[in-house]
């Protein structure tokens, strides 16, 4: 969840990703740091400049000191070691592809996905729906420990965005580690000769393609042939919570009038998150202006409450929500308070559980960027779903096989059944 600042704080909901929060945008320079520096960080920072003075006047190969990689890495170094993985320095590539991303309609290659160097390998930061690294089956807080045989330990994080990168077409393989295992369905275990064991460390061959990433897409459903008899439902997917998610999603919605739809599916199966407030925008479609949607508590900050705002869209229609390990932060955001709200049916799989808050301090001089976690936000009734996820009313686990053979989704069809009673 990000926190964004202009003049006045508005919160940052994920920064990608996780991408869910509110974001706050600051400029700080060098100079204003080094006025309020005091104790041990000013010591730190005359260290590092003796260090430097030392290794310029008095180092064999000081010709071939890289400056600018060092301090990068430096710093880095010193954010890493706070263990928290939404917490990270974006050096500038890095913090304009994500920034780029966050405003939701924008277009690019790759495998779909933003990393960052943690460590000895690469933290996968936020997974695109329908990107190639989302049809792989990576998800948020994955590492990367080697890139088509290449152990990224040594690489910085240019390196391996690169060797990521390629023509469309062409293949990656990543060797990723997961902490919660892949679980290999029918395998047994020689050992123990058990079935469905968990493997940690599996080879992903990824396909490179361009990255169309118009934030929302919707449909009306209806006939027979989608299996909605005698009415119409709105169907809403929702890619990211990013900076033109609202807008994109009040253009789609002005072409309809609320009075011809039966039922609402929003989909957010996927959705890592984006903005806080533009989650609570989204949200205010469907509930009464007024209602709670959100509740933020930081370390250094008051307390904040979001509310649904404006006239709403349609409200006291049927709504489901689909959901999947891979809906985050303000994707969750969403799919509580319409449930909380509007009596929504969550749909699918257990969710990622991402309850924090991140703010963006963005450096000016060179466009870097300090993300970093600074509260936890509450659903409406006051939960907290951090490192926990939300368990859906109806789970329900995707079926694969099926959508790639008859391409039937059966959480989907799921829900029209629901809303066509």
């Amino acid at each position: 969840m990000f926190k964004r600042k202009n003049i006045i704080p508005i919160i940052l909901i994920f920064l990608l990703g996780f991408l869910v929060g509110s974001v706050v945008f600051r400029e700080y320079s060098i100079q204003q740091y080094q006025k309020n520096l005091s104790g041990h960080r000013s010591e730190l920072l005359e260290k590092i400049h003796a260090i430097d003075e030392i290794l310029k006047d008095e180092y064999l190969y000081a010709d071939k000191m890289d400056h600018n990689k060092m301090t990068e890495q430096a710093i880095s170094a010193y954010v890493e070691q706070q263990d928290d993985p939404y917490t990270t320095y974006f050096p500038p590539k890095i913090n304009s592809g994500f920034l780029n991303m966050l405003k939701g309609n924008q277009n690019f290659a790759g495998i779909g996905a933003v990393v960052n160097k943690k460590d000895s390998y690469i933290l996968i930061e936020e997974v695109l729906k329908k990107a190639p690294s989302a049809k792989a089956g990576l998800l948020p807080l994955d590492r990367v420990l080697k890139i088509d045989g290449e152990s990224v330990r040594d690489m910085d994080i240019d390196e391996a965005v690169s060797k990521m990168r390629g023509e469309e077409g062409t293949e990656v393989k990543l060797t990723v580690y997961r902490e919660k295992g892949w679980k290999n369905k029918n395998k047994k275990d020689p050992k123990t000769n058990n079935i469905d064991t968990e493997q940690h460390i599996k080879e992903i061959t990824i396909t490179r393609e361009i990255i169309n990433l118009p934030s929302v897409y919707t449909k009306i459903l209806t006939g027979e042939a989608m299996g909605v008899k005698n009415k119409q439902i709105l169907y809403i997917q929702l890619i990211l919570i990013g900076e033109e998610t609202d807008s994109l999603l009040k253009q789609e919605l002005a072409k309809l009038d609320p009075k011809d739809i039966d039922g609402v599916i929003i989909d957010v199966r996927g959705n890592g998150g984006g903005y806080m407030n533009i989650a609570v925008n989204i949200v205010s479609h469907f509930v009464e202006k007024g209602a709670l949607v959100t509740r933020a508590e930081y370390a250094n900050f008051p307390e904040e409450k979001y509310y649904t705002h404006n006239n709403p869209f349609a409200t006291g229609k049927n709504i489901v929500v689909l959901v999947d390990e891979a809906t985050a932060s303000a994707g969750e955001i969403i799919a509580l308070a319409l449930q909380d709200l509007a009596g929504a049916t969550l749909l699918g799989t257990k969710t990622f559980g991402k309850g924090s808050i991140q703010t963006l301090h963005e450096f000016s001089k060179d466009g870097s960027s300090l993300k970093y976690t600074v509260g936890k936000r509450y659903a409406p009734n006051g939960t907290n779903i951090d490192h926990e996820g939300i368990t859906p009313d109806i789970q329900l686990d995707f079926d694969t096989q099926n959508y790639i053979v008859n391409d039937r989704d059966n959480q989907l069809q799921k829900a029209i059944e629901l809303l066509s009673k």
